[in-house]
């Protein structure tokens, strides 16, 4: 969690979910492995034509509204839970996990975004102190 989206990256992904699994590796139940995703259409569907007899588990996490990105929107309640009755009604077990910390700013991808905004605001400092200087 938190090097990047693993499906931007999947064959390195079935590479080390096939050490973590295999008998010849740590052997590692597949239900003890979680791979967590933004979703990316495409590899998402790949996954799912690989792993098609394995038992997978969505967890669906609301996006939070982060500052500065009024361009991306949360799902409405109504549509996270036809999402998930679509992926049941197709075998998959999924639920919908409910969002912490969203009310002191520090939810899922929350954090990363008060970070660069406190580095910004530290590099422009920096920057002004020297042309003083």
């Amino acid at each position: 969690m938190g090097m990047g989206e693993p499906l931007d990256n999947l064959d390195n992904v079935l590479k080390v979910i096939e050490i973590l699994t295999a008998p010849w590796g740590l052997a590692w139940s597949p239900k003890r492995i979680t791979v967590s995703t933004v979703g990316v259409k495409n590899a998402l569907k790949v996954l799912c034509e690989i792993l098609p007899n394995e038992h997978v588990r969505v967890n669906l996490i609301r996006y939070h509204m982060i500052p500065g990105a009024a361009k991306l929107r949360t799902s409405s309640d109504e549509r996270m839970a036809y999402f998930r009755d679509y992926l049941n009604s197709k075998g998959i077990t999924c639920t919908i996990r409910r969002s912490r910390g969203e009310d002191i700013s520090a939810a899922c991808g929350m954090l990363a975004g008060k970070v660069k905004d406190a580095e910004k605001d530290e590099d422009k400092k920096n920057k002004k102190k020297s042309q003083q200087q």
